[in-house]
């Protein structure tokens, strides 16, 4: 599993979604963007989707952050008092605060929209513990909103979606098994 952080100053949020929905226009694509919908027919559409990242959003400050996690040696049982969703929060606060909250939390109010999905966990509770970390490290409490949000509302979460997908396929040697999609190969090798 990969978890993703796509880290945007705040000052340049709003310009990369637009320049996102930008290219995406210019391609006639209003659909999501989603790995698992990687297809030879739009595989010039999410070049320049990922292209528009690398030549513009990066070089205006964006970062990307992963962590790599092999599923088969998570034992949320032992760790997570049996739930997978307090296992993922978790691993989540690891990414935000080492890779998002340490580095540029004393100057940047921090938004983390994560992407959608079924929890037994509120996203507030992961905030809640960020900032109390942040508040005893940075003497800040730099995350405004942790919440969840549909992918298909910002382009935004589908850039993470497409960078981590592209790492994943990597980490589990997708790219060398026999029958594997030409298009995520392709797309994979180019953000590598």
């Amino acid at each position: 599993m990969v978890l993703g952080a796509l880290v945007i100053p705040g000052q340049f949020v709003a310009s990369a979604e637009s320049l996102l929905l930008r290219v995406l226009t210019e391609h006639n694509m209003f659909g999501e963007l989603k790995w698992s919908k990687v297809s030879r027919s739009k595989l010039h559409v999410y070049r320049a989707f990922l292209s528009a990242y690398f030549d513009e959003i990066v070089s205006s400050g964006g970062e990307f952050h992963a962590l790599v996690l092999e599923c088969k040696d998570l034992n949320h049982r032992r760790f997570n008092d049996g739930d997978p969703d307090l296992g993922y929060n978790k691993f989540m606060y690891q990414l935000l605060y080492h890779r998002v909250g340490r580095p540029y939390g004393r100057y940047e109010r921090i938004v983390a929209d994560l992407d959608a999905r079924n929890s037994t966990r509120n996203p507030y509770e992961l905030g809640t513990i960020l900032n109390a970390k942040a508040s005893q490290e940075l003497d800040t409490q730099p995350f405004a909103r942790v919440a969840h949000r549909n992918s298909k509302d910002t382009r935004l979460l589908q850039l993470a979606d497409l960078l981590s997908g592209a790492i994943a396929w990597h980490k589990n040697d997708h790219d060398s098994q026999s029958g594997a999609s030409e298009s995520k190969c392709d797309l994979a090798a180019y953000v590598a």
